[in-house]
């Protein structure tokens, strides 16, 4: 079977992207908060953090891929064994 900590890496990875999304988030409520001239905190939200928001959205579908792939190939893996163990119980019939 796969190493078994796979799984766990890839979800690591997109609980870290998921957190960063939310972070950024976090500051975006912030500043639309704390700022009173609302066209400057859009104008500073859309120059600092849009491209941060942009690239996290993309670590996070990645990560979340990384995951999918990961989670078919272990149950590729775990459909393969089951099908082992019934043509071996069958041989022994």
């Amino acid at each position: 079977m796969d190493n078994p900590t796979n799984q766990s890496d890839e979800y690591n990875k997109l609980r870290q992207a998921m957190d960063n999304e939310d972070n950024l988030m976090a500051k975006v409520e912030e500043i639309m908060e704390s700022t009173s001239d609302k066209e400057e905190a859009e104008r500073i939200i859309k120059e600092k953090y849009l491209p941060l928001i942009e690239e996290a959205v993309k670590r996070t579908k990645e990560a979340l891929k990384e995951l999918r792939e990961v989670e078919k190939e272990e149950l590729k893996t775990i459909e393969k064994e089951m099908n082992d163990l019934v043509e071996e119980e069958e041989d022994e019939n």
